[in-house]
């Protein structure tokens, strides 16, 4: 089973100035490092198909130079992607891994120098940076790490892909190999081109130049957009140049097979595919057929969604199931998890569920049984899911039993009750494990962390929670309050952790009432679990 990230999702309030320097430099860095993989692995590889190079590749040369470039993307995450604890002045990624202070906890801002650094607000760790170390995301060097395994993997699938599966000293004709070339490097360049103007545009975003969707940043600023057109049109016309119809079919051009482009037109359109998913995908991952992480991904990080083979979604309003299974990441229902589009995505087929919606034409909500907003229709599309059990049939069309039955009465029940984020399937609502008000609240989640010496227990405000000194190995100590109660080389960890939400799930969008002239917006959420019964020949239903 993957990652389940339970953050909530990232705002789009403007990030710092450490922070925007932090994504540039990562971001330069790895664009040399994609450069520099793809040259010196493309070089070598072709040489080994013309019969002139070493039967080793990479040489030691090349990697070597491949390793200095993945250093500096490290180097550069060092230098740049950090603060300091706002008290103790300890090296910091983020304000929830600086000890605490009494009451309150130390911040990731350097005190009064005022640079505040928190890599959330830049996406990591991402989907896949924890996966991908095998543990938490706590210093710099843990970031430039990760952006270097991964801008260097896609980079890798990428050359391997634009070459094929042409073997060594293929035997090709000399005009086939000078479109090898062409067609090789070409989509070199177009990947850089691609790369660097996506980086550019979320640079751009990052500052406050461009309002635009960091996703379809590229997409939706014409200049940008026309640059990487001018950028496969070259790649088009070097094919065009360089190839003909009998020299690509000596190729493998995007590993489909040797001879399988059949004109100049088709490889270069498979080419252009190529670059575009490996530097800038925008399906999901599952559905790609190259690199499921791209390099502006690898930098960028994505936020979770599904099709990205992670478990890695909680409930939410657009997901109301959130993640069961992901791909391939389907240790619940092993080869069982329905797709990226479907109505039921990311979750078990094996389990029998429904999906109820309601028309703002054909339902109304009410009220109370008289008063002004009585019988006002009902947000349009709100609803929820339910699992179906304690019934059968042998057929179905659709959700309408069409085959034998013993029993047509199904019993129902949908997870809608508030519950908090780090409980996900928690019998207790949000209010029920926190202060017992009455009310679901994003406070009744606050939790003392994994560090607490009372981990899991509900806290107000830090000293609610028993913080303890910890070694660098990971050995905790006596308890503490504040940093200067540990040794040397020690930290003081366990926070009150105020990441932890309550998960609300909304039945349908905000609904406009107007009541006696005064116009209101109201928006419904469930406070406890849908229960009723369905029968699945009749449709007759109580819930």
């Amino acid at each position: 089973m993957g990652l389940l990230i339970l953050t909530p999702p990232l705002s789009l309030a403007a990030i710092s100035k450490v922070e925007r320097t932090c994504a540039l430099q990562l971001s330069k860095a790895a664009q040399k490092l994609s450069t520099t993989v793809y040259r010196e692995i493309s070089r070598c590889r072709k040489g080994q198909i013309r019969g002139s190079a070493t039967t080793s590749c990479p040489t030691q040369k090349s990697l070597d130079k491949i390793d200095a470039a993945a250093a500096a993307v490290v180097a550069a995450a060092q230098q740049s992607c950090e603060s300091k604890c706002s008290l103790s002045s300890l090296p910091c990624v983020a304000s929830d891994l600086c000890p605490p202070a009494d009451t309150v906890a130390e911040s990731c801002t350097a005190g009064a120098e005022n640079r505040p650094f928190e890599m959330r607000a830049l996406g990591f760790p991402g989907p896949y940076c924890e996966s991908l170390l095998g543990r938490e995301v706590t210093a710099p060097a843990d970031i430039g790490i990760c952006v270097a395994s991964l801008v260097e993997q896609t980079t890798d699938l990428t050359v391997a892909r634009a070459l094929g599966a042409l073997p060594p000293e293929a035997g090709l004709s000399k005009p086939a190999t000078q479109c090898l070339d062409a067609a090789v490097d070409g989509t070199g360049k177009l990947l850089r081109t691609i790369f660097r103007t996506a980086a550019k545009c979320r640079d751009a975003v990052n500052k406050g130049k461009k309002a635009l969707n960091p996703t379809t940043c590229v997409d939706d600023d014409a200049r940008l957009s026309a640059k990487i057109a001018k950028a496969e049109a070259k790649l088009r016309s070097l094919m065009s140049a360089r190839c003909t119809i009998a020299t690509v079919a000596e190729l493998d051009p995007c590993g489909e097979g040797v001879g399988s482009a059949n004109s100049v037109a088709v490889a270069s359109n498979c080419l252009i595919d190529l670059a575009r998913e490996a530097a800038d995908g925008r399906v999901p991952p599952v559905e790609r057929l190259v690199a499921p992480v791209s390099l502006i991904e690898g930098t960028y990080p994505p936020t979770a969604r599904c099709g990205d083979n992670i478990v890695n979604q909680l409930p939410n309003p657009f997901l109301l199931l959130g993640e069961e299974c992901d791909g391939s990441d389907d240790a619940a229902c092993p080869g069982k998890c329905l797709p990226p589009g479907d109505l039921f995505e990311c979750s078990c087929a094996d389990v029998p569920r429904l999906r109820f919606f309601a028309s703002s034409e054909g339902s109304e909500t009410d009220a109370g049984w008289t008063g002004l907003s009585h019988n006002q229709l009902a947000a349009d599309l709100s609803g929820f899911v339910v699992d179906l059990a304690g019934c059968d049939c042998s057929a179905f069309n659709g959700a309408t039993c069409t085959g034998t039955t013993n029993d047509a009465v199904c019993d129902l029940r949908g997870s809608t009750m508030p519950v908090c984020s780090y409980s996900p399937s928690s019998a207790q609502s949000c209010d029920a494990l926190g202060d017992g008000d009455g009310s679901d609240e994003d406070t009744d989640c606050y939790v003392c962390d994994e560090y607490s010496d009372n981990a899991g227990a509900h806290c107000g405000n830090q000293a609610d929670c028993q913080s303890r000194c910890y070694s660098t190995s990971g050995i905790g100590f006596g308890l503490c309050q504040r940093q200067s109660d540990c040794g040397i080389g020690q930290v003081c960890r366990g926070r009150c952790d105020t990441a932890q939400y309550c998960i609300r799930t909304p039945n349908g969008g905000p609904l406009p009432v107007n009541s006696a002239g005064a116009s209101v917006c109201g928006v419904q959420t469930f406070r406890t679990d849908v229960t009723g019964t369905l029968n699945v020949v009749t449709g007759a239903h109580e819930i």
